[in-house]
């Protein structure tokens, strides 16, 4: 992985824990996701009319665009869900975490990726640290916790939208491939806010949507800004690398937002977390060696 893809990804990784944070403060989750779109939609408009002058939309990749927009708003939803119902320090995590497991397998299905043995090795570590994470306490039984909590609401809507991450990381590097990266990710921001807010206004409702804004909208601001800015960072780097390792490389986010969690909304944070976020790390590191 190149240095430069290696380092848009740890800063967007950094961001996107933040903004996740701002996330779960939501009082209705619906209302703020679907405000920060609006808001990411308004803001970030001139910068795409300036940039879209500049180069001919691809029907492909606009079709790519609205693909990943839909895929979006069921990951939003069902995030939204996951984290009215369980603790930060659990569902970011698990969510972030499936999706490097998956990637690679619809990378090399799909998109005919190539991984290398230190590329693979760092993104097991990765996958594993996610699993540490989740060990409750260091014997047999806590072992098995994570498995067991698979019946668990929580675990099971953070695993599905763990499922929508890899979905829409593999639309999107097919579609950067049509689309400069802050023109895609404008574009499906854009169609997103407009599928996402019909249900959102069914139900919320529109009290609710305007109780949100009142009590957080310099929250729902910042993500606005945070969401498009982060992630068209990760786009620009899978310009330069294979998907699989950026899949990877970002879950350093999920050490960021177990210890958010744990500092700032008193989570806790016992020796399996630290366990797990340094071979997450170690993971990242390796990604970082990999050149193919």
């Amino acid at each position: 992985m190149t240095t430069l893809a290696l380092t848009l990804v740890l800063s967007s990784a950094l961001l996107h824990a933040v903004w996740n944070l701002l996330y779960k403060r939501a009082r209705d989750k619906p209302s703020f996701a679907f405000l920060f779109g609006v808001v990411a939609t308004v803001v970030y408009l001139p910068v795409f009319l300036l940039l879209v002058g500049n180069q001919e939309l691809s029907w492909r990749g606009l079709a790519v665009a609205i693909l990943s927009a839909f895929v979006h708003t069921l990951y939003f939803t069902f995030l939204g869900r996951g984290y009215s119902v369980g603790d930060l320090s659990l569902v970011y995590p698990l969510a972030r975490g499936t999706g490097p497991l998956l990637v690679p397998i619809w990378a090399i299905l799909f998109l005919g990726e190539r991984i290398s043995p230190t590329g693979l090795a760092g993104i097991l570590a990765v996958v594993g640290g996610v699993y540490i994470l989740h060990i409750r306490e260091l014997s047999p039984r806590g072992l098995m916790g994570p498995l067991r909590s698979l019946s668990s609401r929580p675990t099971q809507i953070a695993i599905l939208s763990g499922l929508l991450i890899s979905i829409y990381t593999v639309v999107d590097k097919v579609g950067v491939g049509y689309l400069e990266p802050m023109v895609y990710m404008y574009i499906w921001t854009a169609i997103y806010t407009t599928m996402y807010g019909p249900y959102v206004l069914k139900t919320s409702g529109v009290a609710k949507i305007r109780a949100e804004w009142s009590a957080n909208a310099w929250a729902i601001v910042a993500v606005g800004i945070l969401m498009v800015l982060t992630y068209t960072m990760v786009l620009f780097a899978m310009t330069m690398s294979n998907v699989s390792y950026v899949a990877a490389a970002r879950e350093i986010a999920v050490v960021f937002g177990a210890a958010m969690g744990t500092v700032m909304l008193k989570e806790r944070y016992g020796r399996s977390k630290v366990g797990g976020s340094l071979l997450i790390a170690l993971g990242v590191a390796l990604i970082g060696l990999a050149r193919s």
